[in-house]
């Protein structure tokens, strides 16, 4: 009996490996053809082997690390492959943490992630975060609940992963915090111990405490090494006073993002496929299971009161970045924490008895919506991918049009100091508005490259000198002080925009060019 099970583990684990590979496959096919580019990832496309500013002042130590398992190449191919792996690597160890049973349960899971665009997000990133550090942040959650012997072993190197995890993307702690507190819910639901739980729980806490600090710590020490001052992400106020004084904001747009997440018209949701119903429907549903569960007689009540107050909590888990560093802005890439609500959902609908007739038909609706979200999830990703690859060629051909209008000025010489400055028109990215419409959103729908003080002048200098094949001596990260000393120039005030022909000019030996306001 005991083999029989193992077997049959052994095939749904390999069936939902298959089909979530699968489902990579044909989602992320339109990008590993048309390959575009997004503006983050021309401007740290060689972040690995950058300035000791770049890597540190990010918080992004152990990119090296990590960079090193595809070769340290920005290949969107190589990427996209990892990543789809990743992620089936990823629903595995979901799948086996909240001991879904069903093989169609499992596959619908595997697929439904692999189609997130949280993924679609991280693969357009290729050269600074998402590959397999998804996968990789699972694994010490799994660890601490999977591996029976040696546990002190087991913890140290879960603590490990996450520090590394940490500094490859400092959200990395909203999927430590929020997957203990779902497992630490799925599992009292299902009448595990109390006692017992507290017990992994706090393992948890202990994960990502000491994690987290020791990060913190070595983040400030390499700042201090390498005198970073400009920390990226609002680091410099990793502190407890100021997590104190910012509690109660926090929390409140953390409730506010939460719900919106679900319910609203957000970065992963959108009008066109009203896809905020189809969550409520699940949510909705899912509020149904736990009032159900809640009515049987098979749970102890100072457990329903605890279930009540971690749901209450849960937000708070999903988003503790926020509690962290108060201003942290929860953009696409910073939101994966929510496709953990997928195989959580899946696995309260499996707990439920055929006790009542309109069990059934409630899991089939759930499902459905399910099937549903995967469908449109996976039109969006390739709506973005097309959007993106619209705005890629516009910028290549700007690109172009930049470089001759420099070579062209008679001081210039490829020598002379070169500074973008000021945003272009978005009339200068005529991209089409139904794939607008469908797109995920965020940083698919943004144009060329970042606008703010360093990015353009480093997008721009970076993005000529990988299409034009021409090395100007451009201004790049941490000039900031140098390029507003240039914005505050009378010269730089009375100069026209881009196409205008004062758009180029020589101030103080930097020949500038004025983009946008």
């Amino acid at each position: 009996m005991l083999d029989s099970i193992k077997m049959l583990d052994k095939r749904k684990w390999k069936v939902t490996f298959i089909a979530s590979i699968m489902a990579g496959f044909m989602t992320h096919l339109a990008y590993m053809i048309m390959q575009p580019e997004h503006a983050d990832s021309i401007i740290f496309a060689n972040i690995w082997k950058g300035t000791e500013y770049q890597k540190y002042s990010q918080g992004r130590w152990s990119v090296n690390f990590l960079t090193f398992f595809r070769g340290y190449l920005t290949s969107p191919v190589l990427t996209a492959l990892i990543t789809i792996v990743s992620v089936a690597c990823m629903s595995i160890l979901l799948i086996d943490l909240f001991e879904i049973e069903e093989v169609i349960v499992s596959v619908l899971i595997g697929i439904a992630l692999q189609v997130h665009p949280a993924v679609a997000n991280s693969i357009i990133y290729f050269s600074t975060s998402g590959t397999f550090y998804y996968a990789l942040s699972i694994l010490p959650i799994w660890m601490i609940y999977k591996i029976n012997k040696k546990k002190n072993l087991a913890m140290f190197f879960s603590i490990l992963i996450a520090v590394i995890c940490l500094a490859y993307g400092q959200t990395t702690v909203c999927i430590l915090t929020g997957l203990s507190v779902l497992m630490f819910l799925i599992r009292l639901i299902k009448g595990n111990e109390l006692k017992t739980e507290i017990q992994y729980f706090f393992k948890d806490i202990i994960l990502c405490g000491v994690s987290c600090l020791i990060y913190i710590i070595i983040w400030k020490a390499l700042c201090r090494i390498f005198k970073v001052t400009y920390i990226y992400g609002g680091g410099s106020n990793y502190s407890v006073s100021n997590t104190i004084d910012h509690l109660f904001q926090s929390i409140k747009v953390i409730y506010l993002n939460f719900i919106e997440s679900f319910f609203g018209n957000t970065i992963i949701h959108n009008s066109y496929w009203k896809r905020e119903y189809i969550w409520g429907i699940c949510l909705i549903a899912a509020g149904i299971i736990v009032l159900y569960f809640f009515l049987e007689d098979n749970i102890p009540k100072i457990n329903k009161i605890i279930i009540l107050i971690f749901l209450f909590l849960l937000p708070i888990a999903f988003f503790s970045i926020r509690i962290i560093v108060t201003e942290y802005e929860l953009y696409l890439v910073m939101l994966n924490v929510l496709m953990l609500v997928i195989p959580f959902l899946a696995a309260l609908l499996e707990k439920m008895k055929y006790s009542a007739y309109w069990i059934p038909f409630l899991k089939k609706v759930c499902y459905l919506c399910l099937v549903i979200i995967i469908w449109t999830y996976a039109m969006s990703d390739n709506a973005g991918y097309m959007l993106l690859n619209q705005t890629t060629f516009q910028s290549k051909n700007l690109a172009v049009r930049l470089l001759n209008r420099i070579e062209m000025i008679d001081e210039f010489d490829y020598n002379m100091p070169v500074c973008f400055i000021g945003s272009l028109d978005s009339n200068y990215f005529a991209t089409s508005e139904k794939l607008y419409e469908i797109s995920p959103g965020s940083t698919f729908n943004l144009s060329g490259v970042w606008d703010g003080v360093w990015e353009v002048s480093d997008g721009w200098g970076r993005y000529i000198e990988q299409y034009c094949g021409v090395k100007l001596n451009y201004y790049s990260n941490g000039m900031q002080d140098r390029i507003r000393e240039l914005m505050e120039t009378k010269e730089f005030r009375d100069m026209g925009r881009f196409p205008d022909n004062s758009c180029i000019q020589i101030i103080d030996g930097t020949l500038v060019v004025k983009l946008g306001e």
